[in-house]
């Protein structure tokens, strides 16, 4: 449904907009994440995630490693929006001390 909404016009901007109240509502420390949130620029959202409630969960548990698998989603989910561009360097899960999430409004149309 998603990339649907993402196809019309003027929705790729909306989304990066709007990607910054979300985040901080979804992803903040009520959610037991850390954060540090980047200056806002036009058509980009920056973000890194430096505390992970899933990366401490299943430390916790014994099995850090299955913090892989929330960071393939977050690729799987946001490398594939339309019109978007999804950068990211590091993750806590992957063994970086910080998850970064870059997301773009693409300059090329679908």
């Amino acid at each position: 449904m998603l990339s649907v909404l993402l196809r019309l016009p003027g929705m790729r901007s909306l989304f990066v907009k709007i990607w910054d109240p979300l985040t901080r509502k979804m992803f903040g420390e009520k959610s037991g994440f850390q954060n540090v949130f980047y200056p806002k620029k036009k058509d980009e959202y920056r973000m890194d995630v430096v505390s992970c409630p899933y990366n401490l969960y299943f430390t916790k548990l014994g099995c850090p490693e299955l913090t892989k698998i929330s960071c393939g989603a977050d690729d799987h989910v946001y490398g594939n929006l339309p019109g978007l561009k999804f950068e990211r360097t590091t993750t806590i899960g992957r063994g970086g001390n910080r998850c970064d999430f870059i997301i773009q409004k693409s300059m090329h149309e679908f």
